[in-house]
């Protein structure tokens, strides 16, 4: 059986939302540059690769 082919459109959105993500949590002094690096690739990586449903728990465990 052969993978799903990875979605250009979910890359793009994973990356758009985990910037925005970790911006705001960057600006309310919860994320270091580092950590905004982070959590940028793994949530371009989770949204992309996973599908929304994967990037919206990796959301879900950030804001816990």
């Amino acid at each position: 059986m052969m993978p799903d082919p990875i979605n250009l459109w979910e890359l793009v959105g994973g990356f758009l939302l985990s910037l925005a993500v970790a911006l705001a949590a960057h600006k309310r002094d919860a994320l270091t540059p580092s950590g905004v690096l982070g959590a940028v690739l793994d949530g371009t990586l989770m949204f992309g690769l996973g599908g929304w449903e994967w990037g919206l728990l990796l959301i879900a465990f950030f804001v816990s």
